[in-house]
């Protein structure tokens, strides 16, 4: 059995998908809504298609092989949740729609689009006759990419094929496939090198203890004049460090899409930090969106139902999730 945890906002897509694209699988699903549901369901379960993952649910699991989490992340998930046995997976299908969204951040901000859309609807014009205002042209400058999984891989190439010099910051140097979109790699004990010789600075890691605060005032210190763009997480960067570089022009601007507040059930109107990003003029903002595209997450459910065959099939399970780095 298949037991699907309704509790999300996509699930009317991913019914459809699963009912058209996977029938045989989804004759053996359930969906459960409630709790006393979920606790019903789980006991006869091998699958566990859901967001997160509530101990007193799983505890109640007596075949549960594969909790799959049909997004990349997990830091939703405790890291002191005992699964019984069960493997937890996770996909990257919109890795391809977040890179994207990075690209379109950097954009926004090295040509100043918000801040001079917003002047503009009050008549106040920034162009070759003011002269007040200058813009960065991107071909011929250096992007900075921290990580280099799924989502970092498609974000070089992208810087690439404008013209960018393309530096990545992974765990080693080795990179096991032939690329030629990438112009020199940093391993995570050199993150100050990296951060030198590029103008702009992509975040694109997981949230782990390692990667946690990684960039701190120190760090942001050394980006006097440069721009940073985080789709990754909240935490990689300290919150009232960013905020300082940017209020003191430490930093040129900043895209951000990952925050450090999130709204929920009780509180649906939420300000994403409790600094208060929204007054400065140089950063474009955005509220954790940047993988919600139609294409990205039906690739997502597509991943996760392929992964779900691979079980039933005996087949090697797919981005099984590493309990000792939490992605």
């Amino acid at each position: 059995m298949i037991v699907v945890n309704e509790n999300f906002g996509d699930i009317l897509l991913l019914k459809q998908i699963f009912a058209s694209e996977y029938p045989k699988l989804y004759q053996k699903a359930v969906f459960a809504k409630t709790h006393d549901e979920l606790e019903k369901y789980i006991k006869e379960a091998s699958v566990y298609l859901t967001f997160t993952v509530d101990q007193s649910i799983i505890d109640k699991a007596k075949r549960l092989k594969l909790i799959q989490v049909p997004i990349v992340g997990v830091n939703q998930i405790s890291k002191s949740i005992n699964t019984h046995g069960a493997v937890i997976c996770n996909v990257h299908g919109n890795s391809l729609a977040t890179a994207e969204h990075a690209i379109a951040l950097m954009l926004s901000a090295a040509k100043d689009i918000v801040a001079n859309h917003i002047e503009l609807t009050h008549g106040i014009w920034h162009n070759i006759l003011t002269d007040k205002r200058k813009t960065i042209q991107i071909s011929g400058k250096s992007a900075g990419i921290l990580g280099f999984g799924a989502i970092g891989k498609h974000i070089a190439r992208l810087c690439k094929c404008m013209g960018m010099k393309v530096n990545v910051l992974k765990r080693t140097s080795a990179i096991t496939e032939t690329v030629n979109y990438v112009d020199k790699i940093f391993t995570n004990d050199n993150i100050n090198g990296l951060i030198d010789i590029s103008d702009f600075i992509i975040v694109a890691l997981p949230l782990t203890n390692k990667t946690r605060a990684m960039i701190g005032k120190d760090e942001l210190s050394r980006m006097k004049g440069k721009i940073i763009v985080n789709i990754a997480r909240g935490h990689i960067i300290d919150e009232e460090a960013l905020f300082y570089a940017l209020k003191n022009d430490i930093l040129k601007s900043a895209g951000i899409d990952v925050w450090y507040n999130y709204p929920n059930a009780n509180h649906q109107i939420c300000l994403p930090s409790d600094f208060p990003f929204y007054q400065l003029e140089n950063v474009v903002i955005s509220p954790h969106c940047a993988g919600l595209t139609a294409e990205g997450m039906s690739e997502c459910y597509c991943q996760a139902f392929d992964n779900i065959k691979n079980l039933y099939g005996g087949r090697a399970l797919q981005n099984i999730v590493d309990f000792e780095e939490w992605y």
